[in-house]
């Protein structure tokens, strides 16, 4: 039998084992009495309940919000504002919840202990989407509690403050740094490519304005996804006044590598499109276009498609402006940054954009 020390490491260990075993059985037990009926019984997101989108599929694991036991609690204990993730019943315990996460990601492939390293998320070949803290871009800029990261395939990421959704810069190279999944989670995601445009100052006003009344409208994130190969982000403006999808893509033009906006807008009122934010100095402009100097050496060439007759780009205090008409429409906004700006290229320019 070996000695009483064997004996009772043995005991210790199968002790353990029975613990895991009835954790394990807490957590099926819990995850199909409040998560089945929209994550299946499976977890492949193929539940009872009717959503107004699918459900995730847990099998395929890479969580939003993190891949930890903690991370999955927070999610658990505070839903997902915005989706139909709701928060569970308060009645349940710690101890039940962490047994829940742990069987939701038992769902999913194989994980290993994560290192720095292994926390770096990289864009492979379909957009990715994820939700977290953000930093200040720049020094004196807000940090971002609730921000969105959109990472495409060619390189690009696009940051979006996500309590009110507001692009707030381009970047280009590496992904970003999932520091919240190491540890107990919490900490800030951290962007690694370099900025290549940023909106405004950094901390740019709202994208749409009633036209009447120039009332900013916030806009409610209501979805994340990806269709067609193409990241999509859906909110609400106002209180229901209008409801926008917008994707966003690399853009290449004749002034060079920029971006573009896609908007599906439905909407019973007209609204003011600010393209531009206020700031950069007016150096040309057509009907669709504008070209400003953001500074010494930097210019940002502007142009807007999808226009109706009588609809045109306008300076408006400092910023540029599209009053929109009500109905279901579908705009382009496409923004390049420029290091020079000359008669040439202005010349291919108003080719390009206004054919």
């Amino acid at each position: 039998m070996g000695s009483p020390l064997a004996r009772r490491g043995l005991l210790l260990v199968l002790a353990g084992l029975g613990a895991a075993r009835a954790r394990a059985q807490d957590g099926r037990a819990l995850y199909l009495q409040h998560c089945a009926s929209c994550h299946g019984e499976t977890g492949d997101g193929k539940g009872t309940a009717t959503l107004d989108r699918p459900a995730r599929s847990f099998k395929e694991g890479g969580f939003s919000h993190g891949n930890t036991t903690e991370a999955i609690v927070r999610t658990l204990t505070f839903g997902i504002p915005g989706t139909p993730m709701p928060a569970a019943p308060s009645g349940l315990t710690e101890a039940e919840r962490n047994a829940l996460a742990e069987y939701v990601l038992s769902l999913g492939p194989a994980r290993e202990p994560l290192s720095g390293a292994e926390s770096i998320l990289r864009v492979e070949d379909r957009p990715v989407i994820v939700r977290g803290k953000l930093p200040p871009i720049a020094e004196g800029l807000p940090e971002r509690p609730r921000g969105l990261l959109v990472g495409l395939p060619d390189g690009l990421s696009f940051e979006y403050r996500a309590d009110d959704v507001r692009l707030l810069a381009l970047r280009r190279g590496a992904f970003v740094d999932r520091a919240d999944w190491r540890g107990r989670g919490g900490d800030a995601l951290r962007p690694l490519g370099e900025l290549a445009w940023i909106s405004g100052t950094g901390d740019p006003g709202p994208t749409f304005l009633l036209a009447d009344t120039g009332e900013p409208l916030a806009a409610r994130l209501g979805s994340t996804s990806i269709a067609g190969g193409a990241p999509a982000i859906g909110y609400e403006l106002g209180n229901g006044i209008a409801s926008v999808g917008e994707s966003v893509s690399a853009w290449p033009s004749v002034a060079g590598s920029g971006l573009r906006r896609h908007f599906r807008i439905r909407t019973g009122r007209a609204l003011r499109f600010r393209a531009a934010q206020p700031g950069p100095a007016l150096v040309a402009s057509g009907l669709r276009w504008t070209v400003r100097r953001r500074a010494p050496g930097a210019f940002e060439a502007i142009a807007v498609s999808g226009l109706e007759a009588g609809e045109f780009l306008a300076p408006s205090a400092g910023s540029a402006e599209v009053t929109l008409r009500p109905g279901e429409r579908e705009i382009d906004l496409v923004v390049v940054p420029v290091p020079a700006w000359n008669d040439d290229l202005e010349g291919r320019w108003r080719a390009e954009v206004a054919p």
